[in-house]
C-alpha cells in the first residue's frame, strides 16, 4: 500500500518525464511498458529483481 511519501515520489518522477521532450517521453513509456511485462510475467521474483534495481540504482545517486 502506497503511502503519502510513495505518492511524492511518483509524482515528482512523473514530473520530471513531463518536462522532457515528447521524444524522451515516449522512450520512456515504451521502457515503462517493458518493464512492466517482464516485471508481471515474471511474478515474484520479477518484483524482487525490480526492488533489487530499484535499491541499487538509490544507492548509486
Amino acid at each position: 500500500m502506497a503511502n503519502s511519501s510513495d505518492d511524492a515520489v511518483l509524482l515528482a518522477v512523473k514530473g520530471v518525464i513531463f518536462d522532457l521532450p515528447a521524444s524522451d517521453q515516449e522512450k520512456v513509456k515504451q521502457i515503462a511498458e517493458q518493464i512492466r511485462a517482464t516485471v508481471e510475467s515474471a511474478g515474484v521474483t520479477g518484483q524482487l529483481a525490480l526492488a533489487l534495481v530499484g535499491a541499487e540504482a538509490a544507492a548509486k545517486a
